[in-house]
C-alpha cells in the first residue's frame, strides 16, 4: 500500500514544480503484479516492468531504487541494491533493527552508494 501512495503522490501534476517526476520501472515478484500495478499507478507512463528485483537491481540504466517492501525484507533488498551500485530511498522502518541498520549503512559506504530512509510529511496548505 505504501507504495502505492509513493506513486501516486510523485507522479501528481504540481504546478510550478521544478522537476517532473517520471517512474521508469517496476520491479516486482511477477510480471502480473507489475503490469497491473503500473495499469493503475502510471497510466500512460509505460514504465519499464521486470519479474524480479534482482533485474531492477542489474539493468545498467537504473541508478536509483525505491524499495517499499515488507519490512522484513528491506535489509536485504537494501544489501542487493548495494551489491549492484544502485542508490536507494528505502520506506520505514528502514531496517527491523540497529544491527541491520549498520549493516547496510557499512556496506552502502563501502560501495560508495547512497542509502535514505523515506519520510512522509504532511503539510497544511499551499508548499512554498
Amino acid at each position: 500500500m505504501i507504495s502505492q501512495w509513493f506513486v501516486e503522490d510523485i507522479v501528481l501534476d504540481r504546478e510550478n514544480a521544478p522537476v517532473a517526476h517520471k517512474i521508469q520501472c517496476i520491479g516486482g515478484r511477477d510480471m502480473s503484479r507489475c503490469e497491473n500495478f503500473a495499469n493503475k499507478y502510471c497510466p500512460g507512463a509505460n514504465p519499464k516492468l521486470y519479474d524480479s528485483y534482482e533485474s531492477v537491481y542489474n539493468d545498467p540504466d537504473v541508478d536509483v531504487v525505491y524499495i517499499g517492501t515488507p519490512h522484513a525484507f528491506h535489509k536485504q533488498n537494501m544489501l542487493d541494491a548495494i551489491t549492484a551500485g544502485k542508490n536507494i530511498l528505502c520506506e520505514k522502518a528502514f531496517t527491523i533493527n540497529a544491527a541491520e541498520a549498520k549493516e547496510v549503512l557499512e556496506a552502502a559506504k563501502a560501495k560508495n552508494v547512497y542509502v535514505h530512509e523515506a519520510m512522509w510529511l504532511r503539510v497544511k496548505g499551499p508548499v512554498p
